[in-house]
């Protein structure tokens, strides 16, 4: 991979749940295992433009391929990276229905996600990130950094393309920048939750890990976005990585 290509994207978190790590799609670089993906687009064309794509990339293997996120879901599929192009013009509804099932798709620590975006102002960016080892990447994203993206996911990253990085950047609350040095100190376990939130788990998934109830969790998790300032998961995890609480 070249540099031009890594500094493209940006890496917001390097863990992956050890269920992901033990489970099918562990990534043997010794053994050069490739990659399974799973591609999803609802244009005949565009999957065939993105297969073509990724099976010239000795590192991928394309498995097979969906019209929509709802034959993915029906397909049960256990393990991969799904590349998943998202539509621009779709109703709110239908757009609603896809995250619903993108949601329960990633449920399963043994899948991952790419999604191309038309554009970030319309796409549904924030509820994307807070289902986990999601990248995400402009529909116009080169096959070099397709390729990293996948990679990445695979891996436990997030990754973003930098346009999209500084679309979110834009979106958080105005003084941002100015109050985040103030906010009260996270304890030790606040970082343990913060850093489970950095890596997709879900307040059960969060409990489970480090043996406390949900409620405890969700409790941790309320702290956690009033001493950062923040009224989102996903702002959380950008603060954090801001402030070094978050390893890469």
């Amino acid at each position: 991979m070249s540099s031009a290509v890594a500094s493209s994207l940006r890496f917001a978190s390097s863990s992956m749940p050890n269920e992901a790590r033990n489970g099918k799609r562990d990534v043997d670089h010794k053994s050069r295992a490739r990659l399974e993906v799973v591609l999803v687009a609802a244009s005949a064309a565009r999957r065939a433009e993105l297969h073509d794509a990724l099976t010239s990339r000795a590192a991928l293997h394309v498995i097979t391929s969906f019209q929509s996120l709802t034959s993915l879901v029906q397909a049960q599929i256990a393990s991969g990276v799904i590349v998943f192009d998202l539509p621009e013009r779709k109703s709110r509804e239908i757009q609603s229905r896809e995250v619903e099932n993108f949601e329960a798709l990633l449920e399963n620590p043994a899948l991952s996600a790419v999604v191309l975006i038309e554009n970030a102002e319309r796409a549904p960016v924030s509820a994307l990130l807070s289902f986990g080892n999601v990248a995400i990447l402009g529909a116009g994203a080169s096959v070099d950094e397709l390729e990293a993206a996948i990679i990445a996911s695979a891996a436990g990253l997030v990754t973003l393309d930098q346009e999209i990085a500084s679309h979110i950047a834009e979106q958080l609350p105005h003084g941002f920048a100015e109050t985040r040095e103030s906010v009260e100190e996270l304890t030790r376990r606040e970082i343990e939750v913060l850093r489970l939130l950095a890596r997709g788990f879900g307040n059960k998934g969060i409990a489970g890990r480090l043996g406390i109830s949900e409620h405890t969790a969700k409790f941790h998790i309320s702290s956690i976005l009033g001493k950062l300032a923040v009224s989102s998961r996903t702002e959380a995890v950008t603060e954090g990585l801001r402030r070094g609480l978050i390893l890469l």
